[in-house]
């Protein structure tokens, strides 16, 4: 790609359907990867945490521990979900519990760091691969230059978060500069993925990196359009967080009350409670606290959850009030149906058949303008 060539965001793409389709209804398709979907929770506090792995769990969502959970408990996780670590959080644990972990069948950490283009990222993986060969899984990230996904995918990782400063709740892009639009970084990533795909099947190197979409999925079609342009799971975080079971305080009030000055009432939290809350939309709104996880807050959560003094950095999140608008069963209920439709407008009979579906047009202003409802 030219240096003065345009880049394009998610939200100027349409994918448009095959001209004829064998595909009878959207129930001959498969959103599948492995009995699961190809989604990821965004390892945030708001999002996810030991308490209520189990509902996206049971939903098919694929779950990755955030590092705001205390370290004992997160690491119970690491042979059944990706479990968020630092940089050098991983190396100083691994080199601890080499035995333990060498006794497990499987061993799955993300590298949860805001910068992953540092070549230190390379070498810790390189140094787990070595230890553990394929029994360690690991994602690492976050990524906004395709050249650093074939250096990533090279030294052994097997997924790879693409995306910075897109998320909801991320202000890195706004004020640092740091930015490469999702769409384009998905389409240029898939590329060099292909390249070394072909090297893999002919000279046996090794297998690229799956491709893990990671920021500003605003609605159901961002995810569909980025698992078209080439992505292989999309990871989310406001979404979820604005999933019903989805930890953090709960607060409400009636719907048919209007006086803007009438004060929210607190329900609980389905990390805290042990009964489980009742879920009324028709009743009353529901909102709670959405936050990223480089806010001071998020820092101050991860730093008490590893018994570290806290020792605050600027801040490139955001904080915000979000509504509860679904449980994740209907979100997943919809999203599936979705999914599965955009497959059967082009053919595609698997997840397969859309990575490599490459018919997708960009959207001029006044065609978005008539896209979005």
């Amino acid at each position: 790609m030219s240096k003065n060539d345009l880049l394009f965001s998610i939200q100027e793409v349409c994918i448009y359907p095959k001209a004829v389709t064998n595909i009878r209804t959207r129930s001959q398709c498969n959103p599948f990867i492995n009995g699961k979907l190809p989604l990821f929770t965004a390892p945030m506090s708001s999002v996810v945490d030991e308490k209520t792995y189990q509902y996206f769990e049971e939903n098919k969502i694929n779950v990755i521990m955030p590092r705001s959970v205390p370290f004992e408990n997160r690491i119970k996780f690491i042979d059944k979900c990706f479990v968020a670590m630092g940089l050098g959080e991983t190396e100083e644990y691994v080199k601890k519990n080499l035995s333990y972990l060498k006794t497990l069948e499987k061993i799955y950490i993300c590298i949860d760091i805001a910068n992953g283009h540092m070549k230190k990222m390379q070498d810790v993986i390189r140094y787990l691969k070595l230890e553990f060969g394929n029994k360690v899984v690991v994602m690492c990230g976050n990524i906004a230059n395709p050249e650093t996904y074939r250096y990533l995918s090279e030294s052994g990782a097997d997924y790879i978060r693409v995306g910075i400063g897109g998320g909801s709740g991320c202000l890195t892009a706004s004020n640092t500069g740091i930015f490469y639009p999702m769409g384009s970084l998905i389409v240029e990533c898939k590329k060099i993925q292909m390249k070394m795909y072909e090297s893999y099947k002919i000279n046996f190197t090794k297998k690229p990196a799956k491709i893990v979409a990671d920021g500003g999925m605003k609605n159901y079609d961002y995810i569909i359009k980025s698992l078209f342009l080439g992505a292989d799971y999309v990871m989310c975080g406001r979404l979820f967080s604005q999933c019903w079971e989805s930890p953090g305080e709960i607060w409400y009030k009636n719907k048919n009350d209007q006086d803007v000055f009438t004060s929210w009432n607190l329900l609980g939290d389905h990390s805290v409670d042990k009964s489980n809350l009742e879920f009324r939309p028709d009743i009353y709104d529901y909102k709670k606290i959405f936050y990223g996880m480089s806010t001071k807050k998020a820092q101050q959560e991860i730093a008490i959850a590893n018994n570290e003094k806290v020792s605050f950095k600027t801040s490139e999140g955001l904080i915000k009030e979000i509504p509860i608008i679904h449980r994740i069963s209907g979100w997943v209920e919809n999203f599936v149906s979705y999914l599965t439709s955009a497959m059967s407008y082009t053919d595609c009979w698997d997840l397969t058949d859309v990575k490599n579906f490459n018919d997708y047009r960009l959207m001029t202003h006044a065609a978005q303008e008539s896209y979005n409802r």
